[in-house]
């Protein structure tokens, strides 16, 4: 019994450990600090014998992350088919395609004959490219509540953020028109929502301002908008990273790590590689293109302890277009919480493979254990209500921490308390 326990243990242990590699190793994977080592332009090419020095290709976090994602991906094929799993991909490739075109599809409860709503959601970076698994507690809990189907587009990190934003808009349009011909979804004529976190907030209002995606949208909701160039991701990952060693007691690598972060953070800023758009032209696009009609559809959800949050900037922005007033800024929401808090991952024991069900017993009944998580449920919960309150019509709860600066009105209209126009 005792070897059971103990089996049983390592392999939670094994597990805990891929899901704190894959969050730990999250946002310095997102920002492109090694991306740019990859990035096949002449600039990179005029140095290819320093980014050389960096190849992501031995980087063990980076193939570690890899590994985290495979394996809770393939956790989640295995289960795919129990009953509390309404997560389906969705094929969107046609017969002469040669890529994996595809959607994560949450359907709503089993007690809706079709979905009251359908939100259509883009993740942070690299998380962002598993967001049935990412983001899954978070959606499920909001699907729960509203009835909804959510369409989660899955896109890989890179720097041309135009591009990604024209491939994630493409999907949305496609599966649009598959839930309609083969689910029978009345799609257009349902309340219609975008959702997003993080760097699929700024790809979300690339897409609305090259197409004419967010006309018929009911609301745009944007968790943690987050607009920093890549020279400045870096040092705020590296910040994260930092964060997250002394939460665990852990320095492994950690000089390895420091030393490839400067460098990567050296590297953007001599070679002036950036993102596409970079800050400035989002400002830019954020003023000219994000009409008063489109502000008021807005939600920001901003989180009191987020370094990473670009909302207030983006709000500044939006004050400055045509036409803006007071009475047309997007609302905000301020929450508790960190720029990670959308992401929840919980595992229970029915949840892993290949342990005998005489352990999964014992461990409940000798060591207390039945399940594992990584986040905070209660701040998770605090964001899901608020996200369903704003799809219901109602003003935030509170506004953000920002300070005390502004003036007692525009803080009003900040929270949703004022009436728009």
């Amino acid at each position: 019994h005792v070897q059971i326990i103990m089996r049983y243990y390592c392999t939670c242990i094994q597990r805990l450990c891929l899901l704190l590699t894959l969050l730990t190793t999250y946002l310095r994977v997102s920002t492109g600090a090694f991306q740019i080592l990859r990035h096949e332009n002449a600039v990179c090419r005029k140095n290819s014998a320093i980014m050389q020095v960096a190849n992501p290709n031995s980087d063990p976090a980076s193939s570690e992350l890899t590994s985290a994602l495979a394996l809770l991906d393939k956790e989640w094929q295995k289960n795919q088919n129990k009953n509390n799993n309404r997560w389906e991909k969705l094929d969107l490739a046609d017969g002469d395609s040669i890529n994996m075109e595809f959607v994560y599809l949450l359907r709503p409860p089993a007690n809706f004959i079709r979905p009251t709503s359908v939100i259509f959601f883009l993740g942070g970076a690299a998380l962002g490219q598993f967001p049935h698994i990412a983001y899954s507690e978070m959606l499920t809990r909001i699907s729960n509540s509203l009835g909804a189907a959510v369409i989660a587009a899955p896109f890989a990190t890179g720097l041309d953020h135009f591009e990604l934003a024209k491939e994630t808009g493409e999907l949305f349009r496609r599966s649009m028109i598959k839930c309609e011909e083969e689910l029978q979804w009345p799609i257009e004529k349902l309340p219609r929502y975008a959702l997003a976190h993080s760097l699929g907030a700024k790809l979300t209002i690339i897409n609305i301002a090259a197409t004419d995606f967010g006309e018929d949208l009911q609301g745009i909701g944007l968790v943690s908008y987050n607009n920093f160039g890549l020279s400045k991701s870096v040092g705020m990952a590296k910040t994260f990273v930092d964060s997250i060693r002394q939460t665990t007691a852990s320095s492994a690598n950690a000089g390895m790590m420091d030393t490839l972060f400067e460098f990567a953070e050296q590297v953007t800023q001599g070679i002036g590689l950036d993102f596409q758009p970079n800050p400035e032209v989002m400002d830019r696009l954020v003023t000219m293109k994000l009409s008063p009609t489109l502000q008021r559809k807005t939600r920001l959800f901003c989180f009191d302890e987020d370094g990473l949050d670009c909302s207030e900037r983006l709000l500044e922005c939006c004050q400055s277009s045509e036409g803006a007033s007071m009475t047309t800024a997007p609302t905000v929401s301020g929450l508790p919480g960190t720029h990670l808090t959308p992401v929840f991952l919980k595992l229970g024991v029915d949840d892993l493979d290949g342990v005998p069900d005489e352990a999964k017993e014992m461990a409940g009944e000798v060591i207390g254990f039945e399940s594992a998580s990584f986040g905070n449920e209660q701040d998770l919960n605090g964001l899901v209500r608020e996200v369903c309150s704003w799809v219901t019509g109602k003003a935030a709860t509170r506004g953000p921490k920002w300070g005390a600066t502004r003036e007692p009105e525009y803080a009003r209209r900040l929270s949703g308390a004022m009436d728009a126009e």
